[in-house]
């Protein structure tokens, strides 16, 4: 019996590796292996390599290269960008119960797990709230800043609804709010793996003092991140190395990957206006036929700014994890929240933050490169069946 080809729709959860990425990764992998560390030859080879990486980065993101620490992808990234503020902070003296953290309630569950951590431990910690749109309410945020605040954690782009959170706003009440206190906090991370694909991403423009990207998410290789942290922000890394003096702590320096991810977001970024009308088109699609095969579904986050490659939809009396174990059976890819919370048969929370009855019946679809309008049509035609 000929196997089903397999529409994948959950590019979200990761992409494939692009080949003009795998062609510059793999001479590092085999012939140029060499330690960066190292101090022969070969070795200060490949330092030199990474350093015109970081350098090529720096110039796309019009960031200082000297503010680009390489990472295993965007959950560490995301873990030390919380752990290096508190830890900088503890170290010029400032207790924990002296802190307080803002973090948006859509967050990825690697923020949320730091932010609950620092709560076990006497840090304050506030959720903001969001809109019915899934849009984080920025008057409500700005309350929640206290003259204690020292990090406020919002996503440029949700990875499960895809809506588009007003960062360069947030960071402008973040400015204001050091500048009365004329201090150094409070500071804004910013999680932004879901946007290279669609999104100019500029550090100066965007404000945020903190950025996570990951290579896994635009054409890149997996286990493969980077951190931006500003100039004069306080950062100690977890290996206890201070800003600036090292590019990738702790563990031995991943030339091939590291070589990968600037390639993938050199390519993401030359296409994105491409790949944004790409994934718009098929949105649009995607929306106009679930609406009319399906009266009462709910399409989360269409009524506000989201990036286009991902749509999620609640279907009232179906699990979402039921509809994607049955497209799975049809070889459909899709999931029904972050790939990294799948399982367990517990709702989605960045659902439950904005209609919590619906957490549990929601599913999401994320497009790539190579996704065509005949792919939806075939998820119409089974999803159809499906809930028939």
């Amino acid at each position: 019996m000929k196997e089903r080809p397999v529409i994948y729709l959950d590019y979200a959860s990761g992409t494939p590796l692009h080949g003009d990425v795998d062609a510059a990764m793999q001479p590092f992998f085999r012939e140029r292996f060499a330690n960066p560390r190292a101090l022969h030859r070969d070795g200060v080879a490949n330092k030199e390599v990474i350093e015109e990486a970081r350098a090529s980065i720096g110039k796309l993101l019009n960031a200082s290269q000297d503010e680009l620490y390489f990472t295993s992808g965007g959950t560490d990234a995301n873990m030390r960008a919380l752990w290096g503020v508190v830890n900088a902070l503890q170290d010029s003296g400032r207790e924990l119960s002296n802190m307080h953290v803002v973090v948006s309630m859509l967050e990825h569950s690697s923020v949320r797990a730091c932010a609950e951590m620092f709560a076990r431990r006497g840090l304050s910690v506030s959720f903001a709230p969001v809109t019915t749109e899934g849009v984080v309410d920025v008057t409500k945020l700005q309350e929640l800043i206290q003259d204690n605040t020292v990090l406020v954690s919002v996503m440029l782009v949700n990875n499960e609804i895809g809506t588009v959170q007003p960062i360069e706003e947030i960071a402008k009440i973040i400015r204001e709010k050091r500048k009365t206190s004329h201090g150094q906090t409070p500071l804004l991370h910013t999680d932004a793996t879901q946007a290279p694909l669609t999104i100019r991403l500029d550090m100066k423009k965007l404000g945020a003092d903190l950025v996570t990207l990951d290579a896994y998410k635009m054409y890149g290789p997996a286990g493969s991140g980077l951190l931006f942290v500003r100039t004069g922000v306080p950062y100690v890394g977890l290996c206890g190395v201070l800003h600036g003096r090292s590019g990738y702590e702790g563990a031995t320096p991943n030339t091939g990957a590291i070589v990968g991810l600037e390639k993938a977001l050199t390519l993401a970024q030359k296409r994105y206006e491409e790949t944004a009308l790409h994934f718009n088109a098929l949105s649009t699609y995607l929306i106009k036929r679930i609406h009319e095969r399906f009266s009462e579904c709910i399409v989360n986050g269409e009524k506000t700014e989201c990036a286009g490659g991902i749509v999620n939809v609640t279907f009232p009396g179906s699990e979402g994890e039921f509809l994607v174990a049955q497209l799975s059976e049809h070889g459909i890819a899709a999931s029904a929240k972050s790939a990294c919370l799948s399982g367990g048969g517990e709702g989605s929370y960045v659902i439950a933050a904005f209609d919590r009855e619906h957490a549990n019946n929601t599913i999401r679809f994320s497009f790539g490169y190579s996704t065509t309008r005949e792919d939806i049509d075939v998820l119409m035609s089974v999803l159809s069946d499906i809930i028939s």
